[in-house]
């Protein structure tokens, strides 16, 4: 029996500088944080992007402009790893944790689905219906929809 002959590991893509990796989810989620600490040590480009008991960060999504501005910064990432922040929740019980958890997640997930460029994992899950998403698809198609801005800053 002939074997291939054993090939050395490559080396991992150069990445874009400017298509950041989104990594957003809930700063007490130790798997979302193993996955920051080991792209830090193979220098990927990421955005971190964490929500916590004590920090909500702000997020802006101009549908009609196509821009999300995370923390005063507008970014265009190349991919994105999105986690509910199930943890706050959980140790947290009041309504407006769950409330903001959700609203949170809604925003991001929707900018990725709108954007087909941009990678992310189980884009073709079937099972949920968001709304942003859908006005951009809808504009797609030449659809008038309202001007909508997604945001949780009140300022």
């Amino acid at each position: 029996m002939l074997s291939a002959p054993a090939r050395a590991p490559r080396a991992p893509a150069a990445a874009d500088p400017d298509r950041l990796v989104l990594v957003a989810g809930g700063d007490a989620d130790p798997h979302l944080l193993s996955l920051v600490r080991r792209a830090m040590e193979r220098e990927l480009p990421i955005l971190e992007f964490l929500t916590g008991a004590d920090r909500t960060p702000c997020i802006v999504w101009d549908l009609e402009a196509d821009t999300l501005v995370l923390d005063g910064r507008e970014v265009r990432p190349g991919a994105g790893f999105l986690r509910y922040d199930v943890f706050h929740t959980l140790a947290d019980k009041r309504p407006s944790v769950g409330f903001r958890a959700q609203a949170w997640h809604s925003t991001l997930q929707g900018w990725l689905l709108a954007h087909d460029d941009v990678r992310m994992m189980n884009r073709g899950f079937g099972g949920l219906t968001n709304k942003p998403h859908v006005l951009v698809l809808a504009a797609s198609c030449g659809l008038r929809t309202p001007r909508t801005l997604v945001t949780n800053d009140l300022e």
